[in-house]
């Protein structure tokens, strides 16, 4: 993005508002992270909590389903995670 909004690589004039640089500040960060998951990878993690979240129902008496959610969240925060660790140099 170029001086006053004007992209010099297809000389186009984009506009930011407050609703729109959220976006592109999400976008940079995603830009940045070195792994990328499949879709498939947050369905197997849900699943891979179902049976400890089932454990912890019968051990603790915690809701299963707590856990079935936070086994993906966690997946979910290690491959956000890339973002700090380290992106490709640009």
């Amino acid at each position: 993005m170029g001086i006053f909004g004007l992209d010099h690589r297809t000389a186009e004039y984009r506009t930011q508002t407050a609703f729109t640089r959220p976006i592109g500040a999400y976008r940079r960060l995603m830009a940045r992270r070195r792994l990328h998951p499949a879709p498939g990878i947050y369905a197997l993690a849900a699943l891979g909590g179902v049976l400890p979240g089932i454990g912890a129902q019968l051990a603790f008496g915690w809701p299963w389903w707590a856990v079935a959610i936070l086994v993906p969240a966690a997946v979910w925060a290690f491959f956000f995670s890339t973002v700090i660790r380290g992106g490709h140099s640009a």
